[in-house]
């Protein structure tokens, strides 16, 4: 009896610090923000002052009575999730600081006030999971210490396979990257500070803040723009380890992690400075977390699974599926499962509510700007008349089509050469790869329970959204389905060694040693494939990123500090339409010369002058000769010597004669 008065004082004590703290913080962080908004948007703010004013106003009258802390209905809801009353006055709290988060942002690329915006997302963070935390019940089991090296092998080896030599495989850097770069830029420049609104191509802001860092550390160069994927990419090889152990045990784990190391694609995409790598990341912690969680009881898990869904909104795209998936899984452990379901209903809600704070600073933006939230979807939907012009052109209906798409986005798996940002002649995994995958992923068909549909729905994720959209297979749609394909690849080689195990104990190391040379094996070969037969076949962002390269390098050469090139490339590219000149040539003057020359020009010229000509357009140089006579011409070819352009170059006294 006295234990249960005690625990009572303390949960009511707890609770009163909780609504004191978090009130006052709730009250003092508006008013910053009150004075930054316009005066017709004070009302939002003034709400959330009224509901942290109410929060400290409750906690000061429950510090001086011994008045009954909470109604029923509160103490409902905090038996129902397993928490003390304390703890919903910070879930309620999360969500107030959320909201605040949003007004302190603003939609813009500066802030209207940052660091209170920080500050309160920081905040909201913090109440959701403290409010969800739960002490003491079904922990997650310790690695072993070789377990733990193994894992740091693992990410060693997957991140110098995707550091080394990163400036210069991919050989080009893509104008998308370098667009990236230049919005990363924009911070260190002071330009930007708004981590819940839109960067380059109405993607969200705090990738390209995460760019700043690296840019701001390593330089204004390729390596600081792709480094952040390569340890993106390996610490997927990590994460996918962890999930693949919980679900079907070591040996799959290791050879699904060794597996992702070398394959080739997953190493690409872990070599380009964009955020699609980031997908398959977030998706091995939340599936992590979800399976630790279920088949463990361990809240920790759900809690991992929700901020991995809510932080992965915050990069590339196709995440935006994954919260889907998980419902749908739930739902089907419901089904299945019912009893563990109700055991584990609380903990999933608690998970969907924690990704739900997260994201709710972003997803208030996207409410206010719906094009920025529809923009990357309208882009490459076959619902902005491809479909129509596909139905009137083939005579099919528009299912079929959709079906055809879908299984031509399968085939990218085993069969049909990816497009776009891998255009390296092959599918997602070589041919030895393909064949265990569908090994692999028979197995998950005949066996199939809830642990091989965490493993399918990516597969099938991926499928659906390349079947909605154009150029089926597309590289960049298929990171979220690496790490499962890794498994399928693994499950043959892990099922049939535990197979001859059981039926000849003596020769398990035989078996096992046996699978971890084929995989051995089939990582060579993604090695090879990678670095020495597609590196030099494909130019990533195509052929006008290359010209592009070999202009920067040009630039480069040159003496003169602030070169001013009059560049001569239209309609291929304008100079600054590939923005690998403007990013890593950022001390040169561009000007565009779009329409022929019918005559010699009379540009007044204020210091030494290149006048740039890509082929198309060389038949302008003789005006600029006539114009400018006495320069320098120099050409410019690559290391098959095809032309790239031809430069002229004048210097101020010879422009005056």
């Amino acid at each position: 009896m006295d234990a249960d008065i005690n625990q009572q004082d303390h949960d009511k004590a707890m609770a009163i610090a909780y609504a004191l703290i978090g009130g006052g913080l709730l009250v003092l962080l508006s008013q910053f923000v009150m004075h930054e908004r316009p005066h017709e948007e004070r009302w939002q703010v003034t709400v959330l002052t009224v509901i942290g004013a109410g929060f400290f106003a409750v906690g000061l009258w429950q510090s001086q009575t011994t008045h009954r802390l909470a109604g029923k209905r509160l103490l409902q809801v905090a038996d129902f999730f397993g928490v003390h009353v304390g703890q919903v006055v910070l879930l309620v709290l999360a969500a107030c600081f959320a909201v605040l988060t949003r007004l302190a942002a603003g939609s813009g690329l500066m802030a209207w006030h940052a660091w209170a915006a920080l500050l309160s997302w920081a905040l909201a963070w913090t109440c959701v999971i403290a409010g969800s935390n739960r002490n003491g019940r079904g922990r997650i089991g310790r690695l072993a210490t070789w377990e733990i090296g193994l894992l740091a092998a693992l990410f060693i080896a997957a991140l110098a396979l995707r550091s080394y030599n990163i400036a210069g495989i991919p050989t080009t850097l893509a104008g998308d990257e370098a667009s990236a770069g230049l919005s990363a830029i924009t911070w260190l420049n002071g330009e930007a500070n708004n981590l819940f609104s839109m960067g380059w191509f109405s993607f969200p802001s705090l990738f390209y803040a995460l760019q700043s860092v690296s840019i701001g550390l390593i330089g204004r160069n390729i390596e600081a723009l792709r480094l952040l994927s390569a340890f993106a990419g390996a610490f997927t090889v990590v994460g996918l380890y962890l999930l693949a152990r919980s679900l079907f045990g070591q040996l799959t784990a290791f050879l699904a992690a060794a597996c992702l190391v070398a394959n080739h694609f997953h190493v690409h995409f872990s070599r380009i400075g964009l955020q699609n790598i980031w997908d398959g990341l977030f998706l091995v912690i939340a599936f992590g977390g979800l399976w630790h969680g279920w088949k463990k009881g361990w809240r920790g898990g759900f809690i991992i699974c929700g901020i991995a869904l809510g932080l992965g909104q915050y990069f590339y795209v196709g995440f935006r599926i994954v919260p889907l998936l998980v419902i749908i899984w739930s739902i089907s452990a419901a089904i299945v499962q019912f009893d563990t379901f109700k055991k584990r209903l609380p903990d999933l809600i608690l998970s969907v509510y924690t990704a739900l704070i997260i994201y709710l600073p972003l997803a208030l933006f996207y409410i206010e700007n719906p094009v920025d939230f529809n923009a990357p979807l309208e882009r490459v939907t076959i619902f902005n008349g491809w479909l129509d012009q596909m139905v009137h052109a083939t005579g099919s209906a528009e299912w079929s089509i959709i079906l055809q798409q879908a299984w031509q986005a399968a085939q990218g798996i085993t069969h049909l050469p990816l497009q776009h940002w891998y255009p390296a002649g092959e599918p997602l995994l070589l041919a030895g790869a393909a064949g265990l995958f569908l090994l692999g992923l028979l197995i998950a068909v005949l066996r199939f329970d809830l642990r091989y549909w965490l493993v399918l729905l990516p597969l099938l994720g991926v499928i659906a959204i390349s079947a909605l959209s154009m150029d089926v297979p597309a590289a960049q749609r298929y990171v979220l389905a690496a790490p499962s394909v890794a498994i399928l690849v693994a499950l043959p080689l892990a099922e049939t060694a535990k197979w001859v195990a059981r039926a000849w104990p003596q020769f398990r190391p035989i078996a096992i040693t046996t699978a971890i040379i084929i995989i051995a094996m089939l990582m060579v070969f993604d090695i090879d494939f990678y670095f020495n037969e597609s590196a030099d076949n494909y130019y990533l962002g195509g052929g006008n990123a290359y010209t592009a390269m070999y202009i920067v390098d040009y630039l480069e050469q040159q003496q003169n500090p602030h070169p001013i090139v009059y560049f001569f490339g239209w309609p291929r590219m304008g100079y600054l339409s590939i923005s690998s000149i403007p990013y890593l040539a950022p001390y040169a003057e561009g000007i565009d010369v779009n329409e022929p020359l019918n005559q010699p020009p009379d540009w007044e010229l204020t210091g030494e002058t290149a006048f740039l000509f890509l082929p198309e357009r060389v038949s302008d140089l003789t005006w600029v000769e006539k114009a400018y006579p006495g320069g320098i011409m120099t050409s410019w070819l690559d290391e098959k010597e095809d032309l790239q352009f031809i430069v002229y170059t004048v210097s101020t006294t010879q422009a005056g004669s």
